[in-house]
Parts: structure tokens; C-alpha cells; sequence
């Protein structure tokens, strides 16, 4: 069954918190292990884009 992309989960990410933990595995030994730097708060594409576009309304 497939579903509609709205209903993907997504977590946020800050392109800061990505460069960083990029740099730190290029130089580091290999661990094998998933590394976490997005938020650990989920959201759905059309939750998310309901929270941004509240957020944006009165600024013109």
C-alpha cells in the first residue's frame, strides 16, 4: 500500500547541526552505527506546513 507523502513522518534539521556531525564522521574511524542530528520531535508534511504557515500569517 502506498502512502501519500504528506503522511511521511519528517524530523527537522539544521544545516549547522548536519555540516557539523559530517565533519566529525569524515574524520573519524567508521562505527557502523546510524547517527541522529535531526530533531527528535516528528512531524507530518501537511502538520508541518500548517505550523509554518501559521507562524508566517501577519507578516507581509
Amino acid at each position: 500500500m502506498r502512502r501519500s507523502p504528506i503522511a511521511v513522518p519528517m524530523r527537522p534539521v539544521s544545516t549547522d547541526d548536519v555540516a557539523t556531525a559530517l565533519a566529525h564522521v569524515a574524520v573519524r574511524v567508521p562505527l557502523f552505527d546510524v547517527l541522529e542530528v535531526a530533531d527528535p520531535e516528528e512531524y507530518h508534511l501537511d502538520e508541518l506546513t500548517a505550523k509554518l504557515t501559521a507562524a508566517g500569517k501577519g507578516h507581509a
